[in-house]
């Protein structure tokens, strides 16, 4: 039997890790709630699994800032023209990126920077503005 449903699969897997990232809010109303009735070591292990939510959602949010890092790198090496380099994930993480504005008497020419941890790259955007 097929179910059916209105939304991707995509999405319909990321509901589960939203919700486990609002647990620590679940357990620290619990803790709240509870701190004036329970025994030490029962409050201990309320505390506990406060603390492991905590951790846990901390860990996916820098899981998914990672991702995230990781497609724009992506998203960057393949709007460079002409690179004959390594892929850029291979240089470490990108750690900063900027534009840069050269002036020389009336002329003037811009350019895009990236500070990866092991390449310091300039590009000339073309005229959408990227690199």
């Amino acid at each position: 039997r097929r179910i059916q449903h209105g939304l991707p699969l995509g999405s319909q897997l990321l509901k589960p890790v939203q919700r486990i990232l609002k647990y620590h809010l679940l357990m620290r109303e619990l803790y709240k709630h509870c701190a004036d009735w329970l025994e030490k070591d029962e409050l201990l292990v309320v505390e506990g699994a406060l603390e492991g939510m905590k951790e846990v959602a901390t860990h996916i949010n820098e899981m998914k800032r990672a991702h995230e890092r990781a497609v724009h790198v992506q998203e960057v090496q393949l709007n460079l023209v002409d690179w004959e380099g390594d892929d850029l994930s291979s240089y470490g993480e990108l750690h900063l990126e900027g534009a840069l504005r050269q002036s020389r008497k009336w002329r003037h020419s811009d350019r895009k920077v990236f500070l990866f941890e092991k390449l310091f790259l300039i590009v000339k955007p073309d005229n959408g503005g990227k690199p």
